[in-house]
């Protein structure tokens, strides 16, 4: 394309992004569920076109317009009062903002679950642990908004750290944790421009991406980060902070071991004991019960603790399949990030839209394209949200379409050009 045709491209996509800002209310509706659905997939459609249409533009465009898009998302949510219940049809920050102000009452909320702080409970109970969690009415509307309050926290230690970190400087703000996702969002961007235009371009203008971090605030952009650095140097400390964001980076740590040895056990063998000395009681409730959008996981002929053996041995096998061919490239360890947590993605019971960030840069750096695909048709999970009820159909088009674009793209770039036999 011309350098007038990626303006045009960029500003059809801003125009997109300024839509999700400025008419979706994520009132849970039908109509605004749908309108937010309808405006993500055109938006993941365009994407995917800008991809597969041409050479990337200059890193100026691509790094000018991204963070264009991530400026028109940051408000989202803002529109409809102080403390909306949903953003963009997430409210993963409110539990953020919680456990942050919790630490600073006194509290760990790695052990203690919000209904255990209940307002009208600590009244009688604690009147001066109520005074401290909840100093103002704010704070009693943002406990509202919490999900699964019966449940204690699930995050690992340096997640609790940015929680805390973001609780010091801006109390109860939901700016600050999006201000904080889109900094670890943009670190991956910045990475993936020293190395690959194309790769920061996938990134940088994915609809998820710029939704999901500027948009909703989730920290799994720290993870991206930390699995993109690790392929440049210190690789095993990157590496044991993904862990302590979240545990499923232990995967990579075979791999990252063939390369830095003794270094990789110590570092990983710390993040390991941090994770058991801290020992947050929501991970096994997260891991025992909880279940939205699986893929491969949904037709395991068996019940959930066989079901998940299963998947363990599964991922097992193929990360022995997957260090028996790895050279210590950087090329290998690319393949085993798009493979290994690819395989846990499609394996597991909870399939989250954003976690499919963590296998993003890896794919976007080795085109894979089922994966980038996936990026684009994920938002239809979403659907989801409305009286949390599954459509058969609408979930198989979200996995099986990216597959058959990955077939027919995969077909046609192995047949000759025209007028060749």
């Amino acid at each position: 394309m011309t350098g007038r045709l990626w303006l045009v491209a960029g500003a059809a996509l801003a125009a997109g992004y300024a839509a999700l800002t400025g008419f979706v209310r994520s009132d849970n509706t039908p109509f605004d569920l749908g309108l937010f659905i309808s405006l993500m997939a055109v938006l993941g459609g365009l994407w995917l076109w800008i991809l597969r249409a041409a050479a990337p533009p200059p890193l100026r465009v691509t790094v000018a317009f991204a963070l264009l898009f991530r400026a028109l998302v940051l408000p989202a949510g803002f529109f409809e009062g102080d403390t909306p219940r949903l953003i963009l049809y997430d409210d993963d920050v409110w539990r953020y903002i919680w456990e942050g102000h919790a630490w600073s009452a006194g509290v760990n909320p790695a052990k203690v679950p919000p209904a255990g702080l209940d307002e009208y409970d600590l009244e009688m109970r604690d009147p001066a642990l109520r005074q401290r969690l909840y100093p103002s009415a704010r704070w009693s509307a943002i406990y509202d908004n919490i999900g699964y309050r019966d449940v204690a926290s699930p995050y690992p230690p340096l997640v609790h750290g940015l929680f805390r970190l973001v609780d010091t400087m801006a109390p109860g703000s939901v700016l600050g944790f999006k201000l904080l996702a889109t900094a670890f969002d943009l670190g991956v961007l910045m990475l993936l421009a020293r190395r690959d235009a194309f790769a920061a371009l996938a990134w940088g203008w994915c609809p998820l991406v710029v939704k999901e971090f500027a948009g909703s605030a989730h920290l799994d952009s720290a993870l991206a980060f930390a699995l993109t650095a690790a392929a440049g140097r210190s690789g095993s400390l990157w590496l044991a902070a993904g862990v302590l964001v979240k545990p499923v980076a232990l995967l990579l740590a075979p791999a990252m071991a063939r390369r830095e040895r003794w270094h990789t056990f110590a570092a990983c063998g710390l993040a390991i004991a941090g994770l058991a000395w801290f020992a947050p009681r929501g991970l096994a409730d997260y891991t025992a019960e909880w279940t939205f959008n699986p893929a491969l996981f949904r037709v395991i002929p068996l019940p959930r603790p066989a079901a998940l053996a299963a998947a363990g041995a599964a991922l097992i096998i193929l990360a022995l399949w997957l260090l028996r061919r790895d050279d210590g490239s950087r090329d290998a360890w690319e393949r085993q990030q798009v493979w290994l947590l690819g395989g846990f993605l499609l394996l597991t019971p909870m399939f989250a839209p954003w976690y499919v960030a963590w296998v993003l840069p890896a794919a976007a750096l080795r085109r894979a394209w089922y994966w980038l695909a996936l990026a684009a048709f994920l938002c239809l999970s979403y659907h989801a949200v409305y009286a949390w009820r599954e459509w058969p159909a609408v979930t198989m088009i979200q996995f099986l379409a990216p597959a058959a674009l990955w077939w027919i793209w995969r077909r046609r770039s192995r047949l000759p050009p025209p007028g060749v036999r």
